[in-house]
């Protein structure tokens, strides 16, 4: 009990001290082989599993997620909106391929996202960009 309450303590007065800011998740570390993301900020398509991430998005009316990608060259229809902060789950494909969709001619790799409504599960597309979700491990998230 006394390690806890110490604990606490530590982390209280550096956080005072040094202007720390909790965070809700921590970064998953750079798991996968080359840069990620890349010099743009995009999550290039990867023949491994990344399961969790968090949205990081700054727009306060929130991250689009739709039906269809690439939007523009498809349906535009969103079918969420996620609020900064929200924790999603990406879609597992068969044999845990990349969950990453295509990119679309402009480049732009997109995540499909799970949901679940009353309608049982559906899923969307968010753009898969560190400007507006990062990949986050579970374990951490506080």
């Amino acid at each position: 009990m006394w390690l806890n309450l110490l604990t606490l303590l530590l982390s209280v007065c550096l956080t005072l001290m040094l202007g720390i800011k909790p965070v809700f998740a921590q970064e998953a570390p750079n798991f996968y082989q080359g840069s990620w993301p890349d010099s743009k900020g995009n999550y290039p398509i990867r023949q491994q599993y990344h399961g969790s991430w968090q949205v990081v998005d700054r727009d306060p009316k929130g991250l689009n997620c739709r039906r269809y990608i690439p939007p523009g060259e498809g349906s535009k229809e969103i079918r969420a909106i996620f609020p900064t902060g929200t924790l999603i789950n990406a879609v597992r494909r068969e044999r845990g391929v990349s969950e990453l969709g295509e990119e679309s001619s402009q480049n732009q790799p997109w995540l499909r996202v799970q949901l679940f409504e009353q309608e049982g599960r559906q899923e969307c597309w968010v753009r898969a960009n560190k400007n507006y979700i990062i990949p986050i491990r579970p374990e951490k998230i506080s």
